[in-house]
Order: C-alpha cells, then structure tokens, then sequence
C-alpha cells in the first residue's frame, strides 16, 4: 500500500506541475521556461519515473490476489480432502461392521442349514430330537435365526417383484385362466385374509423354523388384493389356480406346530408345486390360518379382521379349483417331557371334518389332496400307495412336478352332505366324544352357519367358473358301490332344488361313472325332477359326444 500512496502522490505532483509550467510560460524562452517546459514542479519526479510504478503496482495486485485465491482454493481443497477422509473412515468402519455382522449372520445360517441338511435323512422323531438337543435357549436362537433369514430373503424377492413395471403387472399373462378358474372370487376374498408366500415358507422350512403367526408375518411374505397379479402373471395350468389350502390339526392351543413339523410335511408339496411357476416373481398362495388371520392377543381392529375373515373360510375350501391339502396321516407326539396338548385325530376333530365336507362339495378331483395317500413325513414307515418313489435310504421323495403331485396326492371325494345332514351328523358326534373343537362347542354353530351358507353359494356361483360350461361334476366318484354315499347324493340334490336359485341360468349335473344300480339312477332323477334350475342330469355310460366334451373340459 505505500507503493500505492506514492504513485498517487507523484501522479497528482507531475499534473499539478504540467499545468503550471503552461499557465506560465511566456512567448520568450529563457532557462527558466526551459524547467517549466519540462512539465515537472519543483519536487516532482520525472514521467519515466511514473509507468514503473504503474506496472508494478498492477503486477503486485494481480499477484496478490492470485496468492489469496489459491490460498482459499488449498484451503477448501483441504477441508474437502478431511471431510472425504472422515467419510471413508466412517463408511470403511460401517462397512467393517455390516460385513463382520453379515458374516457372523450368513455363519450362522451356514450352520443351522448344514445341521438342517445333515438331519434330512432321520426319522421325524429324530429330527426334533436332535434339534432340541442343544436346549431351549440354542433352539430359541435357531428360530430367531431362521425367521431373520427367511424375512430377508422374501423382502428381497418381493422388492425384485415390486419393481417390475406397471404395464406387466396389469397385464397379467395368465388372466384369462385366472379369471376363467374363479380367480376374481379370490380375490373378493383377500379383502380380509392374507394368503402367504410359498417361497417364504419353504425358505422357513428349509432354515428349521416354524410359522409365525399373521401380526409377526413379514409385510413381504403376505399375498393381499394388491398383489395378488402374482398368482395369476406365471400359472398356466388348467383346472386349478395358484393356491393351497391348509386342513390340518393344531397340536396345541397356542400355537399350531410349535416344532415345525407339520410345516416340513407341507414344504415338499410346495416346492414341487413352485415348480410349476414360470416365473421368478410368480408364486403360491397358502391359506394357513395361523398366517393369514390375526391370532390372539388382538387389538380391536385385529378382532374386526379375524371375524370378518372367518366368515369368509367356507370359500376357500368349497371354491372348485383351490387346491386343498388335507394333513390326515398320523399326528406327530412331540418329544419326551414335552408333548403336544392335543393329538386328537384329524378325523376326529369339529374344523377339520367342516373343511374336508365343505372341500367334497364342488371341488375339482384334481384339487383336492390327502397326505394319507402319500407320505410327506420322514416316517418312512407307513403303509404307502405303490407308486410313492422311495431313496436309496428307503424315505419317500416327493414328485417333483404338479401332476405327480396330483396322482400321489389326490383324494376321493365323498358325497357331498346337505346343510341338514352335515348339522345332524356333527351335533350327534360331538354328543358322543367322536368330535370334538379346540376351543369349544361355540364354534359348532359356527361351522354349521358357515356350511350351510357356504353350500347355497357353491351351487348358486361356482358351477358358472368351470369354463363358463355352468355344470357341477361328480364325475367317476364309484359313490355306486356305497348305498349311504347315494343316499347323501340324493339328499343333496333334493337340498339343492329347494334352496338354489340358480342365478347364472340352469346348470347340468354330472353322475356317470359313479357305477349307480337302476334304482339308485331312478333315485337320483326323482330328486331332480319338475327342477327348472338343472338343465339336465348324467348318470348313466351313454353321454352323447357334447357331454363327453363337456367332461373333458371339466
């Protein structure tokens, strides 16, 4: 700044004299003229002494200013570089952490599926034993643990579900069979029950875990109106939809399978089943009713959703093309010192003998499975169907594809029982001990209201779904050889004339094959007849070429 004082000083000394020198020169020339052409006052410096200066000063400002911005730019440059530094110490410790935590996690898994798989090979019975070995508080940590698994894998699988694009999930590839095989009637139904992803149980399965119940089932793993597309978008069967249904004996009041047993009885049908998905984001459903409805303790809009649930059941097992399986074979006992609070026969108990009579009402015979036919467990001592395929160890192996599950699994279906008879039959069982509910006889009033309105709506709505061909089918059930199976047909179609309107137009029955006498064939007309809501009704072996179409439609 002095170098700036004196070259404002000299400036303004070297105009001061300049001007001077002109106002006073005269028209002669004389020394003293001389000094004043000169331009420069007594005390003033030369003009060679001023441009100097000038470019000094210049370079020194520019200078100065270029040291001051470069230091400001080393300085951000520096707190830039510090800040990074804190950063990656910061991720490189986070990330040390996850990894060290995600690897004690992926160890743990490691080793509870490694356990899983070396007890593959034992007895059931053998099986729990060995997991419970260790004590209750490594077998808690193995449930957490499995649980943990299970949630991350689904929540993976759902998010990759989730993020296709908005024009395949309304396209749905599989509709037209969804829609043409009732799908629409399931989904009215997933208004208040959740179905639960296959994937997510057998992943559970496979870990040595058990179910949860629906308040701790992850967001993920739940199949609601929202997202049932993924029913529908890879199943290109025909005669089904993607969907299982649970009938099973809960072993104790608070919980269904507190062991997991019966959930590794279901996982092989269910894998074989996800084999018939075509995609990676098409799954099946499961009803399971520990899963799918809140269960006690309820918050009051939990209750409100379990009894608006329950009331909807009957339609899961009497829809005609929902795939029910039927957990009948022998009971596991559970272990020495802790055994399950109730082993009652699933025959013998009041839920179970609802389900398997709402499932004989209108089901495909292709939909509906018995264990008993086939030998889930790890048993592998039973008596088994010839065509069960056995490993070298002798257990049995599960098919792995959909029809080998059907011919391994399916089950008979009975005649179906009139609201009247179904309420006659259970009433005079309970009375005798023969059946008996979990909780109380409340619920057999229940389950005999839902039957009874639950039939209505099977012959009123159902019939219409087959294809749009509006017949029922009792196609090739041998009920012939069984007065009391022909006696509760007829009872049924007496039932159904009187009750039935008919909505969707007059429907055909189907009863050939079922190896009927003359007497039980005049019987079954009897029943129908003067009826205008049935069209007609096959009972003999001499259908015309539309009815056998029809059949192999249905």
């Amino acid at each position: 700044m002095r170098l700036f004082g004196q070259f404002r000083r000299t400036r303004t000394q070297v105009q001061t004299g300049g001007r001077l020198s002109q106002s006073s020169a005269g028209p002669s020339s004389g020394p003293s003229s001389g000094v004043a052409s000169g331009g420069v006052e007594s005390g003033g410096a030369p003009p060679s002494t001023l441009w100097p200066l000038m470019r000094r000063f210049v370079r020194w400002l520019g200078n100065e200013k270029r040291r001051r911005r470069t230091q400001e730019l080393r300085e951000a440059a520096s707190e830039q570089r510090k800040a990074e530094r804190r950063a990656r110490q910061a991720k490189a410790i986070q990330m040390h952490s996850t990894r060290r935590e995600a690897t004690e996690r992926a160890q743990l898994e490691e080793t509870h599926c490694r356990r899983f798989e070396e007890r593959r090979a034992l007895t059931e019975a053998q099986f729990v034993h060995e997991m419970l070995k260790d004590g209750p508080a490594a077998h808690q940590a193995m449930l957490r643990s499995a649980a943990d698994g299970a949630a991350r894998a689904q929540d993976e699988r759902a998010q990759a579900a989730e993020a296709e694009p908005l024009s395949i999930k309304e396209l749905r590839p599989g509709d037209d069979l969804w829609t043409k095989f009732g799908g629409p009637a399931v989904e009215a139904m997933l208004e208040d029950l959740d179905l639960i992803d296959a994937r997510y149980l057998v992943e559970l399965a496979e870990m040595g875990g058990i179910v949860p119940r629906w308040q701790e089932v992850p967001s993920s793993a739940r199949i609601g109106r929202s997202n049932a597309w993924r029913l529908a978008s890879a199943w290109h069967e025909y005669d089904c939809l993607a969907i299982l249904v649970l009938s099973y004996a809960w072993l104790d009041k608070e919980h269904p399978d507190r062991l997991g047993e019966q959930l590794r009885r279901v996982a092989p049908v269910l894998r074989s089943m996800l084999s018939s998905v075509g995609s990676a984001h098409g799954t099946i459903g499961v009803m399971w009713d520990y899963c799918s409805l809140p269960q006690a303790p309820r918050t009051p809009e939990d209750e409100a959703r379990f009894k608006r649930g329950l009331t909807k059941m009957n339609g899961w097992y009497m829809h005609p093309f929902t795939h029910v399986l039927q957990l009948a074979s022998a009971l596991p006992k559970g272990v020495d010192g802790d055994p399950y609070g109730n082993t009652r026969a699933w025959e013998d108990r009041g839920w179970c003998f609802f389900e398997g009579c709402a499932s004989a009402l209108v089901k495909h015979h292709n939909c509906l499975w018995d264990d008993r036919f086939y030998d889930v467990s790890r048993a592998g001592s039973a008596a088994l169907a010839p065509n069960v395929t056995r490993s070298p160890s002798g257990l049995p192996i599960m098919p792995d594809s959909l029809d080998g599950l059907r011919q391994a699994l399916r089950a008979g279906r009975p005649a179906p029982l009139s609201p009247s008879a179904f309420a006659e039959t259970m009433r005079r069982r309970v009375e005798s001990g023969s059946l008996a509910f979990t909780s109380s006889k409340a619920d057999m009033t229940m389950v005999i209201e839902l039957y009874a309105s639950g039939f209505t709506a099977a012959f009123d709505t159902y019939p219409n779904i087959s294809l749009g061909h509006n017949i029922v089918s009792f196609f090739g059930l041998q009920f012939g050889s069984d007065d009391e199976q022909v006696k509760n047909l007829v009872d049924t179609l007496t039932y159904v004339v009187k009750h039935c309107s008919f909505p969707h137009g007059p429907v055909r029955i189907s009863c050939e094959g079922n190896g009927f006498s003359a007497a039980s064939q005049q019987a079954l007309r009897e029943a129908v007849k003067g009826c205008s809501g049935i069209a007609e009704l096959y009972v003999g072996y001499e259908p015309t070429a539309t009815r056998a179409t029809v059949h192999q439609c249905i």
